[in-house]
């Protein structure tokens, strides 16, 4: 693809020079049939529980309540809804820091197709931090071994969310607009 050089006017048509890109619209069905029989896991921070639920209620599942959040934090337990005619099974886990990534993954002896996971901007120093990524790492690992002995195709999807900074809460350092 090439853009269309246009002679310079008093205005530029941004338009036409970038390609169409366009979506259909969301389809349960088509979804359904692609994830048929599968376990998607969705682990991470309140943003995930967001969109945990949204898909929860796409597949038709509109009363998923909002204390099953809580509920999972509290209890570092996984909350599961079966979707697409109770052929898909979707699970969360509430782990703001995925300081415990195997035990979403393998809980009630499940190992899920897909996982998608997030740590969302919950501050922890840079030490801290590559500390207990590399252990997400090695679990991430652990899961993908298992998913080849079982021979099973998995697939992990990471959500990215700007990271918190230190002393992002303290009123001294309140910003009301981006800092150049």
């Amino acid at each position: 693809w090439q853009p269309t050089i246009q002679k310079p006017t008093s205005t530029i048509d941004h338009d036409s020079l970038v390609p169409s890109c366009s979506f259909s619209e969301w389809d349960a069905t088509d979804f359904c049939r692609v994830t048929r029989r599968s376990t998607i896991l969705i682990i991470g921070d309140s943003l995930s529980w967001e969109h945990y639920r949204s898909l929860g209620h796409l597949l038709g599942k509109p009363h998923i309540s909002q204390k099953s959040m809580h509920t999972s934090k509290a209890g570092n337990g996984n909350i599961v809804h079966f979707v697409c005619r109770n052929r898909v099974r979707l699970v969360f886990r509430r782990d703001d820091l995925l300081s415990n990534v195997s035990h979403a993954i393998f809980h009630n002896g499940t190992c899920p197709d897909v996982v998608v996971m997030n740590r969302g901007e919950h501050y922890k120093n840079d030490t801290v931090l590559l500390h207990d990524l590399r252990t997400v790492v090695d679990e991430i690992q652990s899961w993908l071994h298992q998913c080849c002995v079982w021979n099973i195709k998995c697939h992990l999807f990471w959500r990215t969310t700007v990271p918190g900074h230190p002393r992002c809460n303290e009123t001294r350092y309140t910003y009301s607009a981006p800092v150049n």
